[in-house]
């Protein structure tokens, strides 16, 4: 499914747009910050990005057949970038969900196979930063890049929980069974690790002084994302070496 949000800079209002053949024309009108959210799409879906934005094949390909390694790919005229939104199931699982960003000079495009709650996040935030619009797409890219990041550290909060929980059931009450969790806990970790570690190559790409797409105010913005996700980063390799010892404790006992 195809949901296209317009914001007029000039007269500051949002519109929301069904017809898929109007984009091109929008995206025509430098006035105009287009977001197109396509949401489970399908075969059809690429073929009509494809046309209205002219979007190189290579990218289209990347976009289609998901588990990308997070990156940003510079193509004339847009960026191509992959990250992941994680979460935690009620059952305490990780659960990665990827989103494939188009990023132009006037337009958004993000594309996404399940459900994204950043996407909600940016555009509440974007309806309500009407009076920074002139800073273009590279505001509303940072809002959607930093609901995620943002979501990262109280996400490794709650893994931290669980492995002191884990500690009680080694040393104050001995359980077999701790290992199944430390296991799960150590692999969980790796897997944020992979999708985390590669987000600072696409924040030296985005931060890049001869950046066309974004004005100065803009990276300052990205800076701000840019020093969370080393937080990020340095928070799991912590827990992992927390997590390593505990079965080297688990196993001496």
């Amino acid at each position: 499914m195809i949901r296209t949000l317009v914001l007029d800079r000039e007269s500051r209002t949002f519109t929301q747009v069904t017809e898929v053949d109007a984009i091109g024309r929008l995206c025509s009108n430098a006035s105009n910050i287009v977001w197109v959210d396509v949401s489970d799409p399908t075969s059809q879906d690429f073929d009509n990005l494809a046309k209205e934005f002219g979007f190189h094949p290579l990218s289209i390909e990347d976009c289609r057949h998901q588990h990308q390694r997070p990156k940003v790919e510079e193509f004339p005229g847009y960026y191509f970038i992959v990250l992941y939104e994680a979460d935690l199931s009620e059952a305490g699982r990780l659960h990665l969900g990827e989103l494939s960003i188009f990023l132009g000079q006037n337009y958004l495009v993000t594309v996404h196979s399940q459900p994204i709650r950043a996407i909600q996040t940016a555009e509440r935030l974007w309806r309500s930063w009407t009076d920074l619009a002139e800073r273009g797409t590279g505001l509303l890219a940072y809002l959607l890049i930093d609901a995620i990041v943002d979501e990262y550290l109280p996400l490794l909060d709650t893994l931290s929980d669980q492995m002191d929980s884990l500690e009680d059931q080694i040393f104050a009450d001995f359980q077999a069974e701790a290992v199944e969790d430390i296991f799960r806990i150590k692999k969980e970790l790796l897997i944020l690790r992979r999708a985390v570690t590669p987000l600072r190559d696409v924040f030296n790409t985005l931060l890049r002084r001869e950046q066309p797409l974004f004005s100065r105010e803009t990276h300052t913005y990205f800076q701000d994302v840019f020093d969370h996700l080393i937080r990020v980063a340095d928070t799991i390799d912590t827990l992992r070496d927390m997590i390593g010892s505990m079965m080297d404790a688990y196993l001496s006992i």
